[in-house]
């Protein structure tokens, strides 16, 4: 398997909220959903306090950013959230076997975890429409893309650990696997650490993943990425 790498938790912070689920990086702050109070909160990424909260949207286990909005699942949607809290467009959510899990964005579309289906879901952010299924062995929770890379979390087992994967966006083949000592929720790269929540003890940790080649971050926006087709 290429690109073998290792994974280290440089910061755990304590949250003060029971379940942490979607995770999203704005260039700046850290977000992520909090179901209980039906908010997404921004977050100081050196001290780990909360900063600011938008209530309103009903708050499901997947957040994205896309350079300009937040998006977050809700009850029956995708919600785009702009910087006031205030929800700018919505998009249906896609027929999955259970829940969605996880979001990500990757410079063009939406990508959705199908949880108990365990398959990725990338959506077209103007209708929703399902454009790919990656298939997974896991159940899937969070995504996020490191350059040009897809990576998403998958839940821990009876007799195996929760992980974080590298996929091929093409084809769904893992190219690459971590082993984590915790629950993932929710993904967010900031182009020196993965950021993770946690769904079973509300904790929020900084990671970061060792690799023999050094990586760069690529930054994703609405535009479309001119370093490679989609």
């Amino acid at each position: 398997m290429r690109n073998k790498r290792s994974v280290k938790i440089e910061k755990t912070f304590e949250t003060g909220v029971p379940v942490v689920g979607g995770v999203a990086f704005d260039g700046e702050h850290v977000w992520f959903s909090d179901p209980a109070n039906r908010a997404i909160a921004r977050v100081d990424r050196s001290t780990g306090k909360v900063r600011s909260r938008l209530r309103g949207p009903v708050v499901g286990s997947g957040t994205a950013w896309d350079g300009k909005h937040l998006w977050q699942v809700g009850d029956g949607t995708i919600q785009c959230v702009d910087a006031r809290g205030k929800v700018v467009r919505e998009l249906p959510l896609p027929k999955v076997d259970g829940f969605v899990s996880g979001l990500g964005w990757d410079g063009e579309a939406l990508w959705a975890g199908d949880y108990h289906g365990r398959r990725l879901l990338k959506l077209d952010p103007e209708t929703g429409r399902v454009l790919r299924v990656l298939e997974s062995d896991r159940f899937v929770t969070g995504i996020t893309w490191i350059g040009d890379e897809l990576w998403h979390a998958v839940y821990k087992a009876e007799d195996r650990p929760a992980e974080i994967r590298r996929v091929d966006e093409k084809t769904g083949r893992v190219l690459a696997r971590l082993e984590v000592p915790c629950t993932i929720s929710g993904m967010a790269y900031d182009g020196e650490r993965l950021w993770c929540g946690d769904c079973d003890s509300g904790k929020l940790r900084a990671m970061r993943l060792a690799s023999r080649k050094r990586r760069t971050s690529v930054k994703r926006t609405r535009r479309k990425r001119s370093t490679r087709a989609s």
